[in-house]
């Protein structure tokens, strides 16, 4: 820093380029395609003959230019459009203007008052330090959370820190540190800062501490280059990622050893046929169909339903058997650290030796974000124990699998420069948005791509109305919604043109009970999802000596829905039930008002995204679950069971509830919004809906394009393997179709308390 005499005629040069900048970006923002052409065109112009501008600047302009000339109509009508989607994308997250729920993005600490944020539980306060921690190249502080109870905030999570030490300090005038909740407790929370804060007074001088949420923009950047990493590639990767041309197969076929053959026909039925005209009757599943993915030169999708082994199939076996070509380097990616974590653990299934040990991969990302067990394999770690550069470089060189997610490698761009990957392989594709990924894909000679445009979608936080493409050249090739993932879009081409050797829909699933599958399987998945192992269809029996209604529920039923709807509203305003149910009906009965139910349906709602009394309906239901396997001595431990709730609020309320009942295992719970819990399974799970209001439906629900499957639903439902518990408004959700025909497949299996379960002891009396 250096002092500068004022100088007002600079000042006002500098507020210029400033206005100018923000009304490009409205340009970009609110423009049609020919305006982006225009402000492009105005860039030209303006370094054209300058001699003013550094020679590097002028070349990088030049070569945006010359790409442009170069493209067709169509690419250039897809870089315009794409261009304003994700400047679309950037502004709301900058400026909060669209409907949501809560304000989203860096929007939310100025849209919102510290009040407000605070009573949505996404503020951490009154903070003091514990401890700080700057050894080596890092700075970890511990802070002493005091009285703070339920927040929003897990571990991973980017934030902002700084000092609050009464009301007129706020994220806005006060000097922030960003980084990540590296550990949260009860007690304390510990954040892992981006940057070492070398001015260790500024700690010292301040008592007390805030914690606020964080949003990076670097996704947007990524987007960017690689919109035009797209551009710049050959042209015959254009027109097969723009759906021009079809796909191509290799000549030559791929056997399968004796041994494999055997194993496969012992472990999987002989009737099982994939319904797809690809199939090869003589190989058995899966190999099939990883010998299919083998045959394509250029790309291969597969449609994995839940349960079907997307990942602990299909992902390892292309691994090992991509990994058993000398020759061959393999790209892993996916969209979410834990997907990455899967997959580290599939290659260690397949490629790791007998201790459990693997070195045939290396990981790119920070050890924050991966799991214990591969964080030795991290870039960054062979890197900081790599005698050299030359040792480096050698193991570089000498590892052929290389995993991570989406945004790291985009990071590490680099690599590309060191190695080329001959093949990727590239898991939830269905959560990846096209400029994410279209920039990548031609670096690759082929790749399969593994997903379920039905489960859970790109996150976007246009409405479909801003991200419609609306451009003629764009819609006659399938690009209508820029919203829609580029895997969707090519299964929808691959579909439309018949083009049957490229892509293939898996329909036996091993995860769920039929009793659960039976709804997703019947209206989400046309083709059906048939199951695979011999426990799939069996009954379901307990007994128990316990009269309470929710330990003869479990006891009894498989999967219930439990609507709070006469909990929530008074007995005049409840309507007359006349539907059948097959449920005892002493079920839908109790003399007694818990101590802490009663309160609950006393006080106010301190926000729309907690409902107390489903939260105190999950914890008697995991109480219930316990002591019904005690007493019929069946296995019960925290992990097994998982819960799902859409807002991290009734989350944390749920957890609080948890902890209240004392119970030894709801520690171990995994208790999470849906968007976390794909990939993951559980013996049991339990969704509260936590829908108070009919406005809250509209962003409950993620639909598909036609309206006919809830991905969100889907992907709950289908985390279940043995049984399933459903909590929420039956008559609030009925409003919505597919919640209607939900409520319509569990007619009569539907508990509709009129007062609130009476509390029971931990012995089930």
């Amino acid at each position: 820093l250096r002092a500068v005499e004022k100088d007002e005629k600079l000042e006002k040069a500098i507020v210029n380029v400033r206005n100018l900048v923000v009304a490009n970006e409205k340009r970009l923002v609110n423009g049609d395609n020919e305006e982006v052409a225009s402000l492009f065109s105005e860039l030209f112009d303006s370094v054209r003959g300058s001699d003013k501008l550094p020679w590097f600047f002028t070349q990088k302009i030049s070569r945006i230019e010359n790409c442009l000339n170069a493209c067709s109509d169509l690419e250039k009508s897809y870089f315009y459009r794409f261009t304003r989607f994700i400047s679309r994308e950037l502004y709301h997250q900058k400026i909060g203007d669209i409907t949501r729920e809560t304000p989203t993005g860096v929007a939310s600490l100025w849209n919102s008052t510290f009040q407000e944020r605070a009573e949505a539980l996404d503020v951490l306060f009154d903070l003091s330090i514990l401890h700080v921690e700057d050894a080596g190249s890092g700075l970890a502080v511990r802070f002493s959370r005091g009285e703070n109870g339920l927040v929003n905030f897990r571990e991973g999570d980017i934030c902002i820190v700084y000092p609050r030490e009464g009301e007129k300090d706020t994220v806005l005038n006060q000097q922030i540190l960003k980084g990540s909740i590296a550990a949260i407790t009860p007690n304390e929370v510990v954040v892992r800062f981006r940057y070492k804060q070398k001015n260790r007074r500024y700690f010292d001088e301040n008592r007390l501490w805030a914690i606020e949420h964080d949003a990076l923009d670097s996704s947007c950047t990524s987007m960017y280059k690689g919109l035009f990493a797209f551009m710049e590639a050959p042209k015959q990767k254009r027109d097969l990622l723009l759906g021009l041309k079809a796909p191509r197969t290799l000549t030559e076929s791929y056997p399968i050893s004796k041994d494999r053959a055997f194993l496969m026909e012992k472990t999987s039925p002989s009737t099982f046929t994939e319904s797809h005209p690809m199939e090869n009757e003589e190989m058995p599943y899966p190999e099939n169909i990883i010998a299919a993915a083998r045959r394509a030169k250029d790309y291969f999708l597969i449609v994995g339903p839940p349960g079907t082994g997307k990942t602990s199939i299909f992902a390892r076996r292309l691994i090992e058997t991509y990994h058993a070509e000398p020759e061959t380097n393999i790209m892993v990616l996916a969209y979410t650290n834990r997907a990455v974590d899967e997959l580290c653990e599939a290659i260690h299934a397949g490629l790791g030796n007998s201790n459990g040990e693997c070195d045939a991969y290396i990981r790119v990302g920070s050890e924050l974000s991966c799991a214990a067990p591969y964080r030795r394999r991290l870039l960054q770690q062979i890197a900081e124990h790599a005698d050299d550069r030359q040792s480096l470089l050698a193991e570089i060189d000498r590892t052929r699998v290389f995993v991570s997610t989406l945004a790291s490698i985009n990071g590490r761009m680099e690599l590309f420069a060191l190695k080329r990957f001959h093949v990727a392989i590239i898991d939830e594709a269905s959560q990846i948005l096209e400029p994410q990924i279209i920039g990548l894909l031609p670096r690759f000679d082929r790749f399969v791509m593994i997903g379920d445009h039905h489960q859970l979608s790109t996150i976007v936080l246009q409405d479909r109305e801003q991200s419609d493409t609306g451009d003629p050249l764009l819609q006659q090739i399938g690009i209508t919604d820029c919203r829609d993932s580029l895997f969707e879009r090519l299964i929808r081409r691959c579909l439309e043109k018949e083009w049957h050797h490229a892509h293939v829909q898996l329909t036996r699933q091993g995860r769920m009970h039929e009793e659960i599958a039976a709804f997703p399987a019947t209206r989400f998945y046309p083709k059906g999802l048939s199951i695979v192992n011999e426990w799939q269809s069996g009954s379901w029996s307990l007994t128990t000596r316990s009269e309470h209604p929710l330990h003869r529920l479990v006891a009894k039923e498989r999967t219930a829905f439990i609507s709070t709807e006469q909990l929530v509203f008074s007995a005049a305003h409840t309507p007359n039930h006349t539907e059948a149910n097959s449920l005892d009906t002493s079920m839908l009965n109790t003399s007694v008002l818990g101590t802490f139910m009663a309160t609950a349906l006393a006080k106010k709602p301190r926000s729309t995204k907690i409902n107390e009394v489903e939260a105190e309906v999950i914890a008697r239901l995991v109480q219930a679950l316990s002591e019904v396997y005690e007493e019929n001595e069946r296995p019960f431990n925290g992990a097994s069971i998982g819960i799902i709730a859409p807002y991290r609020n009734q989350i944390a309320m749920i957890r609080q509830k948890l902890q209240q009942s004392g119970l030894p295992a709801a520690g171990e719970i995994m208790i999470e919004t849906v968007e976390r819990f794909q990939g993951s399974q559980c013996d049991v799970i339990l969704m509260s809906f936590c829908v108070n209001v009919p406005e809250q439906m509209e962003y409950l629900c993620n639909m598909n394009r036609e309206g006919t499957v809830d991905r969100k639903l889907n992907v709950a439902i289908t985390r279940a393997r043995q049984q399933l518990f459903l909590v929420g408004n039956a008559r609030i959700l009925r409003a919505h179709p597919v919640y209607a025909l939900l409520l319509d497949h569990y007619r009569d299996k539907t508990v509709i308390p009129e007062t609130p379960f009476e509390p029971f002891n931990h012995h089930g009396g």
